[in-house]
Formats: structure tokens, sequence, C-alpha cells
């Protein structure tokens, strides 16, 4: 039974023995009901959780926990007398866990369980991140209130509109459990004679890789009927799914508010232009 523990342990040696860093350490503590070593060191930048560090020829440790300057292994790879002693310093070599998998082998009551070193999957903070170009086709109901100075009238009446689309690029980082930050500029043809140009800017919150939210507000000026309206502001909501790093879908709830002053044949009307809207876009990030 020792001669095939000492085997494995050789075994995982000789994988090891590729690509090592060497650097020194101090041994803190050593729990002896967890089986885990304590050590001290201001080399250990390259170091993470679930690499392996290898002390003389029979003894492998894993990496638990790290810090700055200490981190915690687990040594149930090792014998007791191949363990360094508790304030000793003692050289490490180095095995990212990135680079190899490496068997375990314990034996308990004779029965032989063989447990394999899984890597830490990496925890991915940004979903999406850098230039983003997008199609856009937003579904509109037009709320228009029109005032005739001259004749002393009110008109109003509310219009849909379902031809729109729209186009825009800018800049887009969605965090992970974090907040992130989109830009962008679009233009939005809204039928033959309408046509904006507005500048949008949200606040991201991705829950995870996939799935996202967004909020912010906009604010738009119409380049073509109605251009001698003000420039207006208003506000866009709404939830994203991100297919891949460079791909994905965004359903959003919109509103644009613009008032100014329409001169035409001797009359001067004023007028109030509100477009409500639901807008489904594609988008591409590089």
């Amino acid at each position: 039974m020792k001669k095939s523990f000492c085997f494995l342990l050789l075994l995982t040696s000789f994988n090891l023995a590729l690509a090592e860093n060497s650097f020194n350490a101090t041994i803190i503590s050593f729990n002896k009901v967890k089986g885990k070593l304590l050590i001290k060191s201001k080399d250990l930048e390259q170091v993470n959780a679930g690499d392996i560090l290898k002390y003389g020829s029979f003894c492998t440790l894993e990496v638990s926990k790290k810090t700055i300057s200490r981190a915690i292994l687990i040594s149930d790879l090792c014998r007791k007398k191949d363990l360094p002693k508790v304030g000793s310093t003692v050289v490490f070599k180095h095995s990212p866990a990135d680079k190899f998998s490496v068997k375990r082998t314990k034996v308990i009551n004779n029965n032989k369980t063989v447990m394999r070193i899984v890597r830490p999957t990496p925890v991915k903070s940004i979903s999406s991140n850098g230039f983003r170009i997008e199609i856009s086709k937003p579904t509109l109901e037009q709320q228009v209130a029109i005032t005739d100075k001259e004749l002393g009238f009110q008109d109003n009446f509310i219009e849909g509109n379902t031809t729109a689309l729209g186009a825009s690029v800018g800049y887009t980082r969605v965090n992970i459990k974090d907040l992130g930050l989109s830009a962008k500029i679009n233009f939005t043809h809204y039928r033959t004679n309408l046509q904006s140009i507005k500048g949008i800017l949200n606040a991201t919150y991705g829950f995870n890789e996939h799935i996202y939210a967004f909020a912010g507000g906009n604010g738009n000026k119409f380049t073509r009927e109605f251009h001698e309206l003000n420039f207006g502001a208003g506000y866009q909501a709404g939830i994203g799914l991100q297919l891949n790093e460079n791909f994905g879908i965004e359903l959003s709830k919109f509103q644009l508010n613009n008032e100014g002053t329409i001169r035409k044949e001797d009359s001067i009307k004023d007028v109030s232009y509100q477009i409500d809207g639901v807008e489904l876009s594609l988008h591409a990030t590089f």
C-alpha cells in the first residue's frame, strides 16, 4: 500500500516538473485536524487558488485560499513526515492550475479513493465591453399638441407608426453584479419626412454573463419635419440578452419629448411633440 502511494506521488511530481517556478515561503502554522498549512511569502503574486505547490520530492500541496502575502495549503497529498516544519523557510515549486490536472490518491479503510484537483473556473466580471454598432426597430405612438397663436385654437391627435428603423454607434460596458455604462449616438428614420438624431446615455447592470438591465436618459433633435422644434429630453429603460461577448439583443421602452414654435404661411404654431415607443434592437460589440 505504501509503495503504491509513493508511486502515485512520484507520478504526480513528474507531471508537475514542467513549467514550475520556485519561491521561498515561511511556514506560519499547521492545522492538524484540517490538514492545512498557512504560509507567508512576498512572492505570491502569480499564485492563485487551485494552483499546485511542490515541496521536496514527495509532497504536493493545493492552494486553497490566498491573500497578497499569505496562502492556505491543503496537505492531504503529503505524508506528515514529509511536511515542512512550522517556523521553517522552505522552497516551493509552483505550477498554475490552468496548465495541469493532477490526481490525488488517498487510502481510507483499504478502499482507494481517487480525486481530481479541479482548477477553479475563472469568475467572469464583464459580460460585454467595447465599441458597439446596433440596428433597431421601434414601434411608436406619437402624441402631437398644436396651438395656433393666430387663430387661437388647439389641436391634439395621436398617431401610430410602425415603419421606423434606427441605427446606433457607441461604447458599452456591461459588468456582472456591478454597474456599467452605455453611451451611443442614434439615428432614426420614422417616416418619409421625419428623422431624428439623439444621444443616449445608460447605466447598465449585469445579473450574469447573459442577462442585464439598463436605464438612462436621451437628448433628441429632429433633422427634417419638425426640425424647428427645440432640442428635447427623454428616457429609456430595458433588458438585454447577451448571446456571447460580441452579439446580443435588447428590448426597451423609450420616450422623446420636444417642444417649439413652427412658422408656416403667416401662422405661428406652438407644437408639443411626444413619442412613446417600444424598441427591439440587435447589436454587435467589438
